[in-house]
C-alpha cells in the first residue's frame, strides 16, 4: 500500500499538466469572460476541449508541431478576446443582476466568490479524493488495462507524441494493418494525455492519472448542477455529493469496468453543460417575461438579449460533443422530451383559455417532431450506421430488465443491491414529490426517457432500440446519462424526509439538551447534537461508501489486473516484462506481426517499435493485412506470405497460445496467426507467460 501512494505521489509533475490542460486552459478564457466561482471550473472542460481541438486542427493544417507553446499562445489570445467580449457586451447588456430578485431564481451570482464557494471546492476535492482511494490502492500509476479500447487509446497518445500531430481528422494512421488508411476521431482525451506526458514513455501514467480526473470533472458539474437546477433545496450541491454514492455506476465502476475513456469524460462534461443550458435558458426566459410587463421596454432588444442567451450555450455543448460525439444524444434526448411536454402542456393551456387555433399548432408541432424523429431513425442515409446495429432481444427474464433502467444495476452481486435499492426507492420518491408540487417536472421527464432507452437496449421496443445504436446498445453506457437525472431525485427526496423528520430531530435534540442541563453539561449541548449527527451520518454513509469502494476495487482489478481465463484477459505480468526487454533484443526498426489482443498491440506502447496490428481493428483496404490474418500459419508453403513479410519489412512473429477475449475465441477472427509451425524456420528471441517471440528466417532462404 505505502509503495503504491508513492508511486502515485511522484505522478504529481505529470497530474499538474494534465489538469492545467483540461481544466487550466478554458478556466483562464471564462475567467477573462467574467465568469467566477466553481461555474467556470465546471465549465473549463469544454472550453479546453475547443481550444486543443481548434489548436490541433491549425497546427495540422500549416504544418507546425503540436505541444504547449501553442496551446498557451491560443488561449492567450482567447483570453484576451473573451475580456473584450465582455466589454463590449456589457455596455448593450448590463447582465443578470439588474433583474428583479424574484426573476433571477438560480441564476443569483451571490454564491460566485467567497467563502461558502471555497468551502464547496475544497470538499468537492476531498470527496474526490476519498473515492479514488480503490483505485490507488489497486493499482500503481503505470499499470496496463487489459482491454482492446484501452491499446487504441494508449496508441493514440503515443502517436501525438511522437510525431506531434492533433488533428482529430485523421489522428489514427497506420493503427488499421499494413496501410495508412484513417479515419475521423475525436482526441480531446488524447491530445490532454499527450500534454501530461513528458515522452511517450510516460503514456501509460498520463492515462492513468487522467482516469482520475474524470470523476473531478463529474463531481464538479454535479454540485454546479444541484445548484441550479434544485435552488429551493438547502445544501444541494452537498446532498448531491452524499447521493453520488448511491449510483456507483459513473464515474468510477463504467470508467474502469469499460475502458470507454473520451467517452466517460463526455458523460461527465454533461452536468456542467445541462446547468450553463438551465441558466441561459432562464435568462432568455426572464428577459421576455421583464419586457412583456414593461411597457416601455424594447421588444426587438428583448429578444436580441434572450437569443444571446441562448446562444451562449453553443461553445459548452460543442466542447461536450467535441470530447465525445455521444454527448449530443445524451444532451438532446432528455431535452426532446421536455420540449415535447412543453408543447403539450402549453397547448393545454392555450385550449383552456379557448385560444384553440394556438393549442392545434403547438400540439401539430409536437406530433410532426416525434414523426421527423422516427422517419430520421428508419429513411435511408448515413445515420443507419447507427441506428442499424443489430442485436437480438426479447423479453425474457421481465421483472429484472424492469429493474435494471431504475436501480442502474451494474454486476457486483448481492452486496451491491445494498446501494441500488435504496437508490431505486429514493429515485422513486423523488419523482413523486417533484409531480406532486409542480416543481423541476423536467427532472422526472428526462429521467424517464433516459430510463426507457436503457430498457429499450435490452428489450425489444420500437424506435427506442435502434435509437439505442448510438450507444452500441450497451445499457451501461446509457446507465451513465441517467445516473445524474436519478442522484438530482434523490437529492429532492433527501431533503424531503429531512423537512418531515426535522420535527422529531427538534423534539429530540430539546429533550437531549434538557438531559444534559440536569447532569450540568449544558454548555456542551450543541456540541454534543452536532457530534451526533455527524455520527449518524457517517454510519449512514460509510456502509454505501465501503460497498462502492469494493465494487470499485474490483472493477480496477478485473480491468488491470485479470487472470488467464478472464474474458478480458491479455497479457500476464511475465509476458508484459518480456515486452519491455524487447528494446534489448529487436533492432530499432523491428516489426512484428501477432494478434493484438494476445499481447502484440503492447509492443509499440511500451517499447515504441512497431506491431502491424495495435488493436482489434482493421482496414477493408488492407489486403495484405488481411492476407495475413488469415493465412500467415501457411508461411512454410505459401510464397504470397514472405512476399508481403519481406515487402513491409516484417521479421519477427509474437505467438501466444489461442484464448478468449471478450466472448470470441482468437483463432476464428485472426486464424492465420494460430497453429503457426515454429519447430524449423523461426528462431526464439524471447518468452514470457504463454507469449513467445520469433525471428522469422523462413523467407531468408
Amino acid at each position: 500500500m505505502t509503495n503504491s501512494l508513492v508511486d502515485w505521489f511522484n505522478t504529481l509533475p505529470t497530474a499538474v499538466l494534465l489538469l492545467s490542460a483540461l481544466f487550466g486552459v478554458g478556466w483562464v478564457v471564462l475567467r477573462a469572460a467574467g465568469m467566477r466561482g466553481i461555474r467556470p471550473v465546471a465549465l473549463a472542460p469544454t472550453i479546453s476541449a475547443l481550444i486543443l481541438t481548434a489548436d490541433g486542427l491549425f497546427q495540422a493544417a500549416v504544418g507546425k508541431p503540436w505541444g504547449w507553446i501553442p496551446v498557451m499562445v491560443t488561449t492567450a489570445i482567447l483570453a484576451l478576446a473573451a475580456h473584450t467580449m465582455k466589454r463590449l457586451i456589457d455596455r448593450w447588456d448590463p447582465g443578470i443582476l439588474l433583474m428583479p430578485e424574484d426573476q433571477r431564481e438560480g441564476m443569483t451570482m451571490r454564491t460566485d466568490g467567497g467563502r461558502a464557494e471555497r468551502r464547496l471546492f475544497l470538499t468537492v476535492l476531498g470527496f474526490w479524493a476519498f473515492t479514488s482511494l480503490p483505485v490507488i490502492l489497486t493499482i500503481p500509476p503505470n499499470a496496463v488495462s487489459q482491454s482492446g479500447d484501452a491499446l487504441y487509446h494508449y496508441m493514440q497518445v503515443a502517436i501525438i507524441e511522437r510525431e506531434d500531430y492533433a488533428s482529430m481528422f485523421n489522428p489514427n494512421a497506420g493503427m488499421f494493418g499494413l496501410t495508412s488508411h484513417a479515419g475521423f476521431y475525436p482526441i480531446v482525451w488524447h491530445q490532454v494525455a499527450s500534454l501530461g506526458a513528458w515522452s511517450w514513455r510516460e503514456t501509460l501514467i498520463a492515462n492513468n492519472v487522467l482516469l482520475l480526473a474524470v470523476a473531478l470533472v463529474w463531481y464538479l458539474g454535479l454540485v454546479y448542477l444541484a445548484r441550479t437546477a434544485l435552488p429551493k433545496v438547502r445544501q444541494a450541491p452537498y446532498l448531491a455529493l452524499a447521493a453520488s454514492l448511491l449510483a456507483p455506476v459513473f464515474p468510477w465502476r463504467l470508467t474502469y469496468g469499460a475502458a470507454l475513456w473520451p467517452y466517460c469524460m463526455a458523460v461527465a462534461t454533461c452536468p456542467a453543460v445541462i446547468a450553463m443550458s438551465i441558466e441561459c435558458w432562464r435568462r432568455a426566459r426572464t428577459l421576455l417575461v421583464v419586457a412583456a410587463r414593461d411597457q416601455s421596454a424594447s421588444h426587438r432588444g428583448a429578444l436580441g438579449r434572450a437569443a444571446m442567451a441562448l446562444c451562449a450555450i453553443i461553445p459548452f455543448f460543442v466542447g461536450s460533443c467535441l470530447i465525445h460525439t455521444s454527448a449530443a444524444a445524451m444532451l438532446l434526448w432528455p431535452l426532446f422530451g421536455i420540449i415535447l411536454c412543453y408543447a403539450v402542456r402549453s397547448g393545454v393551456r392555450s385550449w383552456r383559455s379557448e385560444r384553440r387555433g394556438q393549442a392545434a399548432a403547438r400540439w401539430i408541432g409536437a406530433v410532426l417532431a416525434v414523426v421527423a424523429l422516427v422517419a430520421f431513425v428508419f429513411l435511408p442515409g448515413p445515420q443507419q450506421h447507427h441506428f442499424g446495429r443489430y442485436t437480438e432481444l426479447d423479453w425474457s427474464n421481465l421483472t429484472t430488465k424492469l429493474l435494471i433502467p431504475i436501480t442502474l444495476d451494474y454486476f457486483g452481486g448481492w452486496a451491491i443491491e445494498w446501494i441500488e435499492m435504496p437508490l431505486a426507492a429514493l429515485s422513486l420518491l423523488g419523482a413523486a414529490i417533484c409531480l406532486w408540487r409542480r416543481r423541476n417536472w423536467e427532472l422526472v421527464v428526462g429521467w424517464i426517457l433516459s430510463m426507457s432507452l436503457i430498457l429499450a437496449a435490452i428489450a425489444p421496443i420500437p424506435v427506442l432500440s435502434s435509437i439505442t445504436g448510438l450507444f452500441y446498445r450497451v445499457p451501461h453506457r446509457i446507465k451513465a446519462m441517467t445516473a445524474v437525472l436519478a442522484v438530482l431525485l434523490v437529492v429532492v427526496a433527501l431533503d424531503a424526509l429531512r423537512t418531515w423528520l426535522s420535527p422529531l430531530g427538534a423534539r429530540a435534540g430539546s429533550a437531549l439538551r434538557a438531559a444534559l442541563g440536569r447532569i450540568g453539561l449544558a454548555s456542551v449541548s450543541t456540541v454534543v447534537l452536532r457530534a451526533g449527527a455527524a455520527v449518524a451520518a457517517l454510519a449512514v454513509c460509510l456502509p454505501i461508501m465501503l460497498i462502492g469502494s469494493r465494487a470499485v476495487a474490483t472493477d480496477v482489478r478485473e480491468g488491470y489486473l485479470p487472470v488467464h481465463g478472464d474474458t478480458r484477459f491479455i497479457a500476464d505480468t511475465a509476458e508484459l516484462d518480456m515486452i519491455r526487454r524487447l528494446p534489448d533484443e529487436l533492432p530499432d526498426d523491428a516489426v512484428v506481426i501477432g494478434d493484438p489482443v494476445a499481447g502484440a498491440g503492447y509492443i509499440p506502447i511500451l517499447t515504441g517499435m512497431r506491431s502491424v496490428w495495435v488493436f482489434p481493428g482493421q482496414a477493408a483496404d488492407d489486403e495484405d493485412g488481411i492476407y495475413l490474418r488469415e493465412y500467415f500459419n501457411q508461411i512454410h508453403t505459401d510464397p504470397h506470405v514472405c512476399e508481403i513479410l519481406q515487402h513491409h519489412g516484417i521479421k519477427y512473429f509474437y505467438a501466444d497460445k489461442d484464448i478468449r477475449f471478450n466472448n470470441s475465441q482468437l483463432s476464428k477472427i485472426r486464424p492465420g496467426l494460430y497453429k503457426v509451425d515454429t519447430s524449423y524456420g523461426f528462431t526464439l528471441i524471447d518468452s514470457g507467460g504463454s507469449a513467445s517471440l520469433w525471428r522469422i528466417d523462413v523467407c531468408n532462404g
